[in-house]
């Protein structure tokens, strides 16, 4: 119940962001949109950066509960990487028009941009953990670093990708990570 309350207060926050942008976007103006009182909207975040990284977290649940966990076992880990980000994508769809006012808005805020991109990069380093990746401490650090780049770029392909099923999107996460997957091998030759 309570989860529920966080999300639509989430899915909310993002309208007001895609009605009036992120320098507008306040607990205050999420709880007047809310038609509730400020104390009712702290409960669930505290300032404007938790509410960004509670909507990344909603996501990274939502990602891991729609993954089959023993079929992963299976796959290869380019597999399950390229299914895990895909799951990303498609559940940040609804908010896409969203992040991209977010983004915009937020090159003018590094110390912001800066705390959601290390929220992006602890959610890369949990699909390097579900993926079976993670082995080695400097390999793995190497890793997310290599991930979470990977993941960047193809976040802007996914922005401007209009196709209903994220063709080009599947296309470009599909190219980095093959291309991840070759060096590594290389690599792994060496140690």
């Amino acid at each position: 119940m309570v989860e529920n309350k966080k999300e639509k207060l989430i899915i909310l926050g993002f309208k007001l962001i895609e009605k009036k942008g992120w320098s507008y976007f306040s607990l205050k103006n999420l709880a007047k949109e809310n038609k509730s009182d400020l104390e009712s909207i702290k409960i669930f975040f505290k300032n404007k950066s938790q509410f960004l990284e509670s909507f990344s977290e909603m996501i990274d649940n939502k990602v891991l509960a729609n993954i089959d966990k023993d079929e992963f076992n299976k796959n290869s880990i380019k597999d399950n990487l390229f299914e895990l980000i895909m799951l990303r994508f498609e559940n940040l769809n609804h908010f896409k028009t969203g992040l991209k006012i977010l983004l915009s808005d937020l090159k003018k805020s590094p110390v912001e941009l800066k705390k959601i991109m290390r929220k992006v990069l602890d959610s890369m380093d949990l699909f390097l953990e579900i993926a079976n990746v993670k082995n080695n401490y400097l390999m793995d650090f190497i890793k997310v670093n290599i991930i979470f780049i990977i993941y960047s770029y193809v976040f802007k392909v996914w922005l401007d990708d209009q196709s209903s099923e994220m063709s080009k999107t599947m296309v470009e996460l599909d190219k980095w990570l093959s291309k991840a997957e070759f060096y590594g091998k290389k690599i792994n030759e060496y140690f």
